[in-house]
C-alpha cells in the first residue's frame, strides 16, 4: 500500500477520480440551482459568482448541468459494466463448462457479434428500443458482453482440465 500512495500521479488521479463522483452523486445537495430553472435573459452569460460557469443557450446554469449529467453518466456506466460482466461470465462459464455443441452454439453467437461494429450495433439498437436510459444501457451491454464471455470460457476451460478438479 505505500508503494502506491507514494506514487504521486497515481494519488493525484484518484483524488480527481474520487472528488468528481462525490460531487455528481451529492449533486442535489451542491448544485446551486435546480436542473430544471431556466431564465431566459441570462442566455449565454459568462461565468459570475452567482453562475460560476456561466449559462447555457437555453438560460441554465452550467455547473449545475454537469453535476446532474455526471450523475447519469455514472448511473449508465456503471449499469453497462454490470450487465455486461454479468451476462459474459454467465454465458461464458456455462459454456466452458457444458462445452460439446453447447459451447459451439454460443462462441458462434459470441463471434457473430464481434464481427459488428459496436457503435453501429448500439445505435441500431437504441434507434429500435427508443431513446431512454435503459435503451441505451441495454445497446452498449450488448456490445460489451463478449470479451468477458471468451475471458470467463478461457478460465472456466483452464480450471476443468486441471488434475484437481
Amino acid at each position: 500500500m505505500k508503494k502506491y500512495l507514494l506514487n504521486p500521479r497515481l494519488v493525484i488521479g484518484v483524488t480527481i477520480l474520487v472528488t468528481m463522483t462525490l460531487a455528481a452523486l451529492l449533486a442535489p445537495w451542491i448544485a446551486p440551482f435546480s436542473p430544471s430553472n431556466l431564465d431566459v435573459t441570462l442566455r449565454l452569460s459568462p461565468p459570475s459568482s452567482t453562475h460560476l460557469l456561466g449559462v447555457d443557450s437555453n438560460g441554465s446554469d452550467v455547473l449545475t448541468a454537469l453535476l446532474y449529467g455526471a450523475r447519469t453518466s455514472l448511473f449508465i456506466g456503471f449499469m453497462t459494466v454490470f450487465l455486461s460482466v454479468f451476462l459474459g461470465v454467465s454465458i461464458g462459464a456455462i459454456s466452458g463448462y457444458a462445452g460439446g455443441w453447447l459451447d459451439m452454439i454460443l462462441m458462434r453467437i459470441v463471434d457473430i457479434l464481434m464481427s459488428f461494429p459496436g457503435i453501429l450495433l448500439a445505435l441500431t439498437l437504441v434507434s429500435v428500443l427508443g431513446p431512454n436510459l435503459w435503451s441505451i444501457i441495454f445497446a452498449i451491454s450488448a456490445t460489451g458482453w463478449t470479451s468477458a464471455a471468451r475471458i470467463a470460457r478461457g478460465q472456466v476451460l483452464s480450471i476443468k482440465e486441471r488434475d484437481h478438479v
